[in-house]
């Protein structure tokens, strides 16, 4: 398995050490959280597809920015984090108020609604991110490796995370 630095090594990419102990905080929490899998999907989400988006997305951007457009560390660190969270919203277990369903436990979901959380998993995330950093939470955090409360890197990758999706690019604010 190739760690985070053999991707940032690879692609001359630096994060300051503050950063990089948020960004492995998340790598670190992320696959306890795909472990509970409340929902049987018939796509293979979790940590080695996100790590596999991690480096697809980061040599990418290494390799089509001019040099004068790379991403500077906060970019690199916003993006890499967005990375690991974009698909949590797949097995988020609080579905409303993006969807108009809850899942019940120990019920199945049908595949309409399976399909439903697919094609908004991108809303669920940004809620789920965004539910699980603020002050008016009644349940205890969802184990994301996010740090409370949230701050302007948080709201980054929550937005990231929201506008990754099949919208047309002029309709992304």
């Amino acid at each position: 398995m190739t760690t985070q630095d053999d991707v940032y090594q690879e692609f001359n990419i630096y994060l300051p050490k503050e950063l990089q102990a948020r960004l492995d905080l998340i790598i670190q929490t992320i696959p306890a959280f795909w472990e509970k899998r409340p929902y049987d999907h018939f796509t293979n989400h979790g940590p080695t597809h996100s790590e596999h988006i991690h480096r697809q997305k980061l040599a990418q951007l290494a390799q089509e920015l001019p040099p004068n457009q790379r991403l500077n560390p906060d970019e690199v660190f916003v993006v890499s984090a967005a990375a690991w969270l974009y698909e949590i919203g797949m097995q988020s277990p609080k579905l409303k108020p993006v969807l108009n369903f809850e899942a019940v436990p120990g019920e199945m979901l049908t595949p309409q609604q399976l399909q439903e959380i697919r094609a908004n998993k991108h809303r669920i995330t940004y809620q789920m991110i965004m539910d699980n950093v603020s002050g008016d939470r009644a349940e205890p955090p969802l184990p994301l490796g996010l740090t409370y409360p949230a701050d302007d890197y948080t709201r980054a990758i929550a937005e990231i995370c929201l506008w990754c999706n099949d919208e047309p690019l002029e309709k992304v604010p």
